[in-house]
């Protein structure tokens, strides 16, 4: 055969192979379709199943995120099957109506409708959605349970007989705390449940709870919600009143945690606060002046100043009677404060027992910024001895008399501050260790909750504040003061560029400096001679 003959027989078995494949092609798709119909077919209901499924998880988590919407749907929708269309329509009409009314009652009442409506039905609805369900088993959990032990084994294995759990008797609620009244069970105690604090912090997701004992065998825990400390509170604005219509016993200076007015006293109360830089103590000096600028302004009220840094209050100058920069000044404005309180004692001898606010017996309040570098810092040891001593006797028989002292520190140490348990009113700031919370506001404090070396350094102004009729401390936040704000306090008391201030008198300057021969000592003046 030739080699022509041979390519065309392979050219002919190359085209009776291809069409053979195409008719095997052809059958196999044919055999396809017909295979996948048949799957498609027997596994329909098991896709729709897998849909179905995925539908109704989706609907499940859907559910559960709206949760209010959807009890709201359910309950709509069983009214109707319970009654029929029409008279759920009725009921429907005049849920509306109520509805309605009560959105007006809010928008024209708002204090009322949260106290005799929203709080309640929040307290209530809370108390069975949230803390009930979960109750036992938190307390269990955190070991404030009563178990009655009826026998113990040489081992040391108990036998219980019964667990009593503290009873939750009732909650209350506003937007941003809840309050839960609790039944102590018998052989339990309130300290019991202080001594849990930070546990139940981290069992409730809460940034914040108290303990209070309103009556024996009863605690509140105050659960704190929402946080209305967490914005700047603009300073509060100057009263508009005469000088004797001015509350001189408290100033208005801030909010407390609780949304109510933060108040410090100044007419029979001395006021600590302490913080590290950049905490606020400025606006716990500045806002009570605010509060109280209309009696400045009218003699009823003289403000004494002594500052270290020198810049905090020199911008005020001429709104104080005094203003001292050092430790000679503020040796020489005590010795001017102490002959000024035994005039009022031989005045008052025999005649009253506390003084009344005029302008011929004002109240004095002294301001000392960075008390610590007076008593501490600068100077030599005796002018810090001798401060000490001559503050402790303003702040011991002031108090009566019409004087009052506040005083500012960074660390509040003992040693730093030797006259600290003279204040019976104290603000903790932003402080760097836990120790110093303790040492401002009392043992034990911070394990009840005062976690001021936890404040956040974007919050100034946010402390714990703690009165000497105070179990525990409340955290407040005080209004911040610009400079503008300071310019328009100047402005009010000292109209037209007067000035109240004056040089701090020459004699005693010289007292302070030891120029009368006493060798600095200073406490030899007529506030150590008796009352006639």
């Amino acid at each position: 055969m030739s080699i022509h003959g041979a390519t065309l027989v392979w050219l002919l078995v190359a085209l009776v192979g291809v069409a053979v494949l195409y008719k095997i092609a052809t059958l196999l798709r044919a055999a396809g379709e017909v295979v996948r119909a048949v799957v498609w077919v027997l596994a329909a209901p098991f896709v729709g199943a897998w849909w179905a499924g995925k539908g109704l998880w989706w609907l499940g988590r859907q559910a559960r995120r709206f949760w209010r919407t959807s009890l709201g749907f359910v309950g709509a929708g069983g009214l109707v099957l319970l009654v029929g269309v029409p008279p759920a329509g009725v009921l429907a009409t005049l849920a509306l109506v109520a509805g309605i009314a009560g959105w007006c009652w809010w928008f024209a009442w708002r204090e009322s409708f949260t106290h005799y409506m929203a709080g309640p039905l929040r307290g209530w609805w809370r108390r069975w959605a949230v803390y009930a369900p979960r109750w036992d088993r938190w307390m269990r959990r955190l070991d404030l349970v009563v178990r009655d032990v009826v026998a113990e084994t040489s081992e040391g294995v108990q036998t219980v007989a019964a667990v009593a759990v503290p009873r939750l008797v009732w909650v209350r609620s506003d937007p941003w705390w809840d309050t839960l009244r609790v039944a102590l069970a018998v052989g339990q105690a309130p300290e019991d449940v202080t001594g849990k604090i930070s546990p139940l912090r981290a069992a409730l997701r809460s940034d914040r709870v108290l303990v209070r004992e309103p009556e024996p065998g009863v605690v509140d825990i105050a659960v704190q919600r929402r946080d209305l400390l967490a914005t700047t509170i603009p300073a509060l604005p100057i009263p508009d009143v005469a000088g004797d219509q001015v509350d001189l016993r408290t100033a208005t200076i801030g909010l407390t945690e609780f949304g109510e007015a933060f108040t410090v006293p100044l007419l029979g109360g001395h006021l600590l606060g302490a913080g590290e830089t950049g905490g606020g103590k400025s606006s716990l000096l500045w806002c009570p002046i605010r509060a109280v600028a209309p009696a400045v302004r009218d003699g009823l009220v003289r403000l004494w100043g002594v500052d270290p840094k020198v810049l905090e209050m020199a911008m005020c100058r001429p709104i104080f009677h005094r203003l001292g920069f050092g430790p000679v000044d503020a040796h020489a404005i005590l010795l001017e404060l102490l002959d000024l309180m035994q005039q009022r004692k031989r005045e008052l001898a025999g005649r009253s027992r506390q003084v009344t606010i005029s302008r011929g017996t004002p109240l004095e309040l002294l301001f000392l910024d960075e008390i610590g570098a007076l008593l501490k810092y600068l100077g030599t040891r005796q002018q810090q001895t001798v401060l000490a001593q001559l503050l402790a006797l303003v702040q011991t028989q002031g108090r009566a008399l019409g004087f009052g002292v506040s005083a500012f520190v960074q660390d509040p140490s003992k040693e730093t501050v030797p006259v600290r348990d003279l204040f019976p009113n104290r603000v903790c700031l932003r402080v760097r260790t836990s120790s110093q919370v303790d040492m401002v506001l009392g043992e034990g404090m911070r394990d009840l909750g005062a976690l001021a070396d936890r404040i956040p350094h974007h919050l100034p102004g946010v402390g714990y504040v703690r009165s000497e009729d105070q179990k525990e401390a409340v955290r407040v936040r005080a209004a911040h003061v610009t400079d503008d704000d300071l310019a328009d306090l100047v402005a009010l008391i000292c109209p037209g560029g007067a000035s109240l201030n004056s040089p701090i008198p020459e004699e005693y300057l010289a007292a302070a400096r030891g120029d009368d021969g006493d060798g600095g000592g200073g406490a030899r003046r007529s506030n150590l001679r008796p009352v006639a």
